[in-house]
């Protein structure tokens, strides 16, 4: 998705997220699978922002 910024672009971003890296696939992935699991059971109508802390 930031694939198109250049490095020093990049680099002003991460000032912005407080966990100082670009989030992954994998970042995802795994919120998506909590969000199946059976202890995630009772989350309805919740928008969950995968952003490392960023807030926009």
């Amino acid at each position: 998705m930031n694939g198109h910024l250049s490095l020093k672009d990049t680099q002003d971003y991460l000032k912005d997220v407080p966990l100082g890296r670009l989030g992954t696939p994998k970042d995802v992935a795994k919120t998506v699978l909590f969000l199946c699991h059976k202890d995630a059971q009772y989350i309805h109508g919740e928008v969950i922002r995968v952003n490392g802390g960023q807030l926009t």
